[in-house]
């Protein structure tokens, strides 16, 4: 190994270190992409929390004037529904309204290619996969 990578080495390693060394000093801890801070307690010495934002599934039922939206947690269970107008500023407050509850990873859409084509590109354009609701018999 030369001098060169020897030392770019260290310094990363170094810059590791500082790095642990303030998430320790302000009580935050890494372990597997999760963060956790450490919380002391009365009754106990030290207390343990790991906070995570739970993934949101989100449904729109488009019509002409008004969409109709409701938020999925991570087991189906229903979060909540509200109405956005069909608008740009409407598509942003529902993504806003369902990101409330957490990360969004998917957005379940009745009639992309109709009602629903607006949203899906606002969606798309955000990083966020639109879904279109599977035909019933």
């Amino acid at each position: 190994m030369g001098k060169a990578s020897r030392s770019r080495r260290l310094a990363k390693d170094r810059r590791r270190q500082q790095r642990r060394a303030a998430w320790e000093e302000a009580g935050v801890h890494s372990s597997g992409g999760q963060r956790a801070r450490a919380i002391s307690s009365p009754e106990k010495e030290m207390a343990l929390t790991i906070v995570e934002t739970p993934t949101i599934t989100g449904g729109v039922d488009t019509h002409a004037d008004v969409h109709v939206a409701a938020a999925l947690d991570p087991v189906g269970g229903l979060l909540g529904v509200a109405e956005f107008p069909v608008t740009p500023a409407g598509y942003a407050r529902l993504l806003s309204w369902v990101g409330g509850f957490g990360t969004v990873c998917l957005v379940g859409i009745e009639g992309t290619g109709s009602y629903g084509a607006g949203l899906a590109r606002h969606l798309a354009t955000v990083g966020i996969r639109p879904g279109q609701r599977p035909s019933w018999p």
